[in-house]
C-alpha cells in the first residue's frame, strides 16, 4: 500500500532495526512525510474510483427503499386503523383468500416478489453494463468515470430484479416474515443479488414475462 522510493525504503529499515536493538522507534521525518504522500495519493486515488459508483448505485437503491417502505408502513397503519375500527369478524369483508380486505389507495404497483425488469429495457440495462466495464479500464478520465456510473447503475437495477427474485423463492417457501429482510440485508454487501437478477432476466425463472409471439408475416 505504501510506496517508497529505495533510499526512502533502506532508512525506514534501519530505522526498525534501531527499534530491536533499543527498544526505542524513531521515524526519520522524510521517511514519514513520503508515507504520509503515498497514504494520501492512495486515498485520493480510491476516492475518486468509488465516489461515483456509490452516488449512482446508492440513489437508486435509496430512492426506490424510500418509495416501498412509506407504502409499507402506511398499509399496515391503515390495517390497523381498520382493525380497531371495523365491525365484527362475521362482517369484516374479506378478499378470496379469506384475509379481511383494507381500505389501501391502489397505486397500481406490484409486489416486490412480482415485480422484475420488461424484457426491452433488460437488453439496455445489459447493455449499460457491458459498456460500463468496458469504459472502466480506460485511461481517459471521463469515459472512465462515465463507465463507473453506467456500471453502477445497471448493477443497482439488476440488484433490485435480484432482492425481487429471492423474495419470491421466500415467499414460496413460507419463510417468516424476518428473515426476507435480514437475509436480503446481508446479501446486498455482496454482488450476489445483482447476480441472481441477471440470471432471472436471462433465464425468466418465475416465468413473469411471457413467451415471445411470433410475428403473423413469420411461417
Amino acid at each position: 500500500i505504501i510506496q517508497l522510493t529505495q533510499e526512502r525504503a533502506e532508512e525506514l529499515r534501519q530505522a526498525l532495526a534501531g527499534t530491536l536493538r533499543f527498544d526505542a522507534f524513531s521515524l526519520p521525518e522524510e521517511v514519514r512525510r513520503d508515507m504520509l504522500l503515498s497514504v494520501g495519493a492512495l486515498i485520493s486515488q480510491s476516492l475518486e474510483e468509488l465516489v461515483p459508483s456509490l452516488i449512482v448505485s446508492q440513489s437508486i437503491l435509496s430512492g426506490v427503499g424510500c418509495l416501498l417502505l412509506p407504502l409499507r408502513f402506511g398499509y399496515l397503519a391503515q390495517e390497523k386503523r381498520q382493525f380497531l375500527s371495523a365491525a365484527p369478524a362475521e362482517e369484516a369483508p374479506e378478499g378470496e383468500d379469506g384475509k379481511r380486505v383494507v381500505d389501501f389507495p391502489d397505486l397500481g404497483m406490484p409486489p416486490l416478489r412480482a415485480w422484475h425488469i420488461p424484457r426491452g429495457v433488460g437488453w439496455q440495462v445489459g447493455a449499460a453494463l457491458i459498456a460500463g466495464l468496458v469504459l472502466r479500464s480506460v485511461e481517459t478520465p471521463a469515459l472512465a468515470v462515465a463507465g463507473m456510473i453506467l456500471y453502477a447503475g445497471s448493477t443497482a437495477i439488476f440488484t433490485l430484479q435480484g432482492l425481487a427474485l429471492l423474495n419470491f423463492m421466500q415467499h414460496l417457501r413460507g419463510r417468516k416474515r424476518v428473515w426476507r429482510v435480514i437475509i436480503p440485508l446481508l446479501l446486498m454487501m455482496t454482488r450476489i443479488l445483482s447476480l441472481l437478477g441477471i440470471l432471472d432476466q436471462v433465464i425468466n425463472l418465475r416465468g413473469l414475462r411471457k413467451p415471445r409471439e411470433p410475428k403473423e408475416d413469420i411461417q
